[in-house]
């Protein structure tokens, strides 16, 4: 499918609509599930809960990250054909997300600043061929092109510069 009637056909969970004109209401982390070969959906968690879920995801035992990571994909890619709720799916990629082996504790971390400075935080989770991007911004972020740009089997993760920290002098 092309990229632009993907785009078309995107849609939210659960509300409906465009991931690019999805916000995120207050309480609430999104995260928006973006895999190649298929529409981007987006779950919502009580931002008050969401420390308890990946508590209790952390004494649960999963496969290495990398096959983790295709594998949520390929069950993604499955559910969104079979019209199935993907909620149980999200759990996964948010763990995924905020426990990346070399960029979790950045996105934790600022997951944690921007939940706590405005009430809601919104990380886009994109997985292709190429790797898997990560970003936390207020909505949706394309990251097809970074993705096509980053070396095979790479992954990224993408903060704000207002939300990145600054960095120390040498």
């Amino acid at each position: 499918m092309g990229q632009a009637k993907r785009r078309k056909l995107a849609g939210t969970y659960p509300s409906g609509g465009p991931v690019e004109r999805f916000r995120v209401p207050a309480g609430k982390l999104a995260i928006t599930v973006d895999v190649q070969g298929t529409a981007p959906s987006t779950v919502l968690f009580d931002s008050d809960k969401v420390a308890d879920i990946v508590a209790a995801i952390d004494r649960v035992p999963r496969p290495e990250y990398p096959a983790l990571v295709r594998g949520l994909a390929d069950e993604f890619v499955k559910g969104r054909r079979n019209g199935a709720d993907f909620s149980g799916i999200g759990i996964g990629i948010l763990w995924t997300a905020l426990y990346h082996p070399q960029h979790g504790a950045t996105v934790r971390t600022q997951v944690s600043r921007q939940l706590r400075d405005t009430g809601k935080a919104h990380i886009t989770w994109s997985f292709s061929k190429d790797g898997l991007a990560i970003a936390l911004a207020d909505q949706f972020v394309d990251l097809d092109g970074v993705l096509a740009s980053t070396p095979k089997d790479r992954s990224i993760a993408i903060v704000p510069a207002e939300l990145a920290e600054p960095e120390l002098p040498n």
